[in-house]
Formats: structure tokens, sequence, C-alpha cells
């Protein structure tokens, strides 16, 4: 669909869209008093589905031939991105090599400078030449982060997990106590159209 065609839909749901806001209006003002009220209300909202239905395969007739597109220029690209991807993260791995190995020279080396100060301060000028420099290249830049490796899961401590709710939900469904959960009934109201 072109954007000329956009633009033929756009005022007429515009103009959708005003009368829903004052029908929901209406709707939020309704008190449902019996079960005529209620029948009145259940059916507002079967067309109102019925009318999302057809919004939603009037705005699939527009997106579906672009998704298709999409998925089609993405599939195109796709491998020599990823090509390109690999020599990025080749590149940073052997990088990050160079700097863990750099950086285990300059950490021996400035232990190296410490004792040697320790032993005799007249030396620290020396000392410190013999600490070679950070690597750097332009355009690039290294930081050590810290990573966190789980090594045995078991023994982490209880106060730095945090509750699965799924599995709390299920638990309690089953009949089984869990500990600072508990089940609580809320209203889910679905309407058949």
């Amino acid at each position: 669909m072109s954007d000329t065609s956009l633009d033929v839909l756009r005022p007429a749901l515009t103009a959708e869209q005003v009368k829903a806001q004052k029908v929901c209006a209406i709707v939020l003002a309704t008190k449902i008093a019996n079960d005529s009220d209620l029948q009145q209300v259940t059916d507002w909202t079967k067309e109102v589905k019925a009318r999302l239905r057809e919004l939603d395969a009037q705005e699939r007739s527009v997106t579906d031939p672009i998704k298709t597109a999409l998925e089609a220029a993405k599939a195109l690209f796709r491998p020599t991105v990823q090509a390109y991807k690999s020599i990025e993260a080749a590149a940073k791995t052997v990088i990050g090599q160079y700097y863990t190995e750099v950086e285990a020279i300059r950490q021996a080396s400035l232990e190296a400078a410490r004792d040697a100060v320790a032993e005799d301060p007249t030396t620290a000028q020396a000392a410190l030449v013999a600490i070679p420099d950070k690597p750097a290249a332009q355009g690039m830049s290294v930081r050590m982060l810290d990573a966190l490796v789980i090594e045995r899961p078991d023994d982490v401590p209880r106060e730095y997990c945090s509750p699965d709710p799924a599995k709390c939900k299920a638990a309690l469904q089953a009949g089984l106590a869990v500990p600072g959960c508990r089940l609580e009934k809320k209203v889910s109201t679905t309407i058949r159209a």
C-alpha cells in the first residue's frame, strides 16, 4: 500500500478514534444494575471486538507486504552482516588477549618496582621507567569490567536469589505452601463475539 493510500485512511481512522473515545467515556459512566444492563455492555463489547478484528485485518493488509519486504531485505544482508560481526568479535578477542597479557606484565613490573624501591629508594625513577605503557590505538578504548561467573549455583546465598513467579504460582496452585507468597483472585472477563 502506498503513502497515498495511507493518507486516504488517516482521516477516517482519526474520526473513528474520536468517536471511539466518546463511546469509551459513555461505557465508563455506565452503571450496571441488573442482568439487562450487563447484557447491553456485553453486546457493546462484542461489537467492539468485531470492529477490532476488522481493523486488525485492515492493518495487516497494509503491514504484511512491508513486513515481507523487510524480512527479505534482512535475509539478503544477514550473512554479510554476520560475517562482519564475526570479524569484529575476533578483533575484540585478540585485542582483549593482548591487553590482558600487557596488563599482566604491567602488574608484574609495578610489583617489581615497588619491591626495588623498598630495597633502595634511589632506584624509584629507573624502576618506574621499566613499567610498559598501557596498550593504546587511535579509535580504540579498553576497559576492565567485572564479569560475574557463578561457579557453584547451589552455594549462592538465598538473599542473592530472586523468586520465579511462574514456579511459585504453579506450586501454590498445586496446593503447596510457598512462604512469602499467596494466590489472589482477580477478575478476568472474556467476551466471545
